[in-house]
């Protein structure tokens, strides 16, 4: 099967863009802190580059759920430990996407999960496209 990786990054950009814009305008930038104004994924802020030394690279997380396109689904809580979330990489896929403050530009890196049959590129298309539409 062919992905449309297009397609694919512009999803993500149009749901990564419509949570953060606020954070980014703001520059009040926490990180963990879920900004998502789609209740189907989770959206937070992951830190700056270079181990928090260069502000103008801010990266965010996406999180996808496998069950989102499900009527009423809520993104659950994570469990949290003192350094991290933890992540659930059978349930969930994760995009990072880096917003560069000064170009005012963003680059989405490949999904990650560890379910490749749920949460293909294919399937988050159309997990995408549902919460979006």
């Amino acid at each position: 099967m062919t992905v449309n990786w297009e397609k694919l990054d512009a999803l993500i950009l149009k749901a990564v863009q419509s949570s953060t814009n606020v954070m980014i305008e703001s520059e009040t930038f926490e990180i963990g802190e879920d900004v998502s104004v789609f209740p189907q994924f989770k959206i937070a802020f992951d830190g700056f580059g270079d181990d928090g030394d260069d502000e103008t690279m801010a990266s965010f997380a996406l999180y996808i759920h496998k069950e989102a396109k499900t009527d009423g689904f809520t993104f659950p809580e994570h469990e949290l430990t003192p350094w991290s979330i933890v992540q659930r990489p059978d349930e969930e896929a994760i995009v990072f996407c880096w917003y560069n403050r000064e170009a005012k530009d963003w680059d989405i890196l490949e999904p990650e999960t560890e379910n490749e049959i749920e949460l293909n590129a294919g399937q988050l298309i159309v997990i995408l496209e549902y919460v979006l539409a």
